[in-house]
């Protein structure tokens, strides 16, 4: 069930119209708790082993939310570069 909805989300998503104006961009990281295990600290943060999701709100508008790789800047940005109209001259 979770898949058909990812499935539909990605397609709804292609179909919006770009983002205007002043988009914000935020990430966040997704998952459960990790199993306990005596002696073992679990990382928060960037060194999670959770699912890294990148959201671009746009200011009085819709969000768009989008499963990357990683959080760097190098990712980021092309996994955005479709859902945000180019800045105008």
């Amino acid at each position: 069930m979770l898949h058909a909805l990812r499935t539909v989300m990605v397609i709804h998503q292609a179909e919006l119209p770009k983002l205007q104006g002043i988009v914000k961009l935020d990430e966040k990281y997704l998952g459960d708790k990790p199993r306990y295990q005596p002696d073992v600290k679990h990382k928060r943060g960037r060194g999670t082993q959770k699912s890294c999701i990148a959201v671009a709100v746009q200011r009085q508008g819709p969000v768009r939310a989008t499963l990357v790789p990683g959080d760097s800047v190098a990712v980021l940005p092309p996994s955005f570069s479709g859902p945000s109209a180019p800045r105008p001259i």
